[in-house]
């Protein structure tokens, strides 16, 4: 048995061929997975880091192989004040390469007083990077002495 056939257009000569969502026929080519019934993302990741107090929080999506893209799907961002005000604005970057470089994709500042918790989780989203570069979500500094800060991304790759 073959593809399935979906014809359109007034006249019916607008073939369409139907493919399945095979790593096969997402794999071959630009254009392979043009027609591909696809149910769910392939291959989703998750990466994080949470690290000590007035420590950088930061962790990139390592670059993938040529023509590879990563796409964010989600953002997360913590920042606990304990003891010690975050007076000067603390900003949280996706950047389009690694830690302290590349293009800033998504950017959110913040300060807080003391004995304060803040959180941003930002789901359904679909932004890009390019292609062989890695994807970091960071701090552009660390956080005020005893505060700590976390960050958490997820996404997926395409060609």
């Amino acid at each position: 048995a073959g593809n399935p056939v979906l014809i359109g257009g007034q006249d019916g000569t607008n073939a369409v061929t139907l493919k399945m969502a095979s790593a096969a026929n997402l794999a071959v080519g630009a254009t392979a997975g043009n027609g591909a019934l696809m149910a769910t993302r392939p291959g989703d990741w998750a990466i994080n880091h949470t690290p000590a107090a007035a420590t950088q929080a930061t962790i990139s999506k390592a670059a993938g192989a040529a023509g590879v893209k990563h796409v964010c799907t989600s953002v997360s961002c913590t920042v606990s004040t304990v003891g010690t005000a975050q007076t000067a604005e603390l900003l949280f970057n996706l950047r389009d390469g690694a830690t302290g470089a590349g293009t800033i994709l998504w950017s959110q500042g913040l300060s807080l007083p003391v004995s304060l918790t803040w959180s941003i989780a930002l789901s359904n989203l679909n932004i890009m990077g390019s292609a062989a570069t890695a994807m970091t979500i960071e701090t552009a500094a660390a956080p005020a002495a005893a505060a700590f800060a976390s960050v958490a991304i997820t996404g997926y790759d395409v060609t």
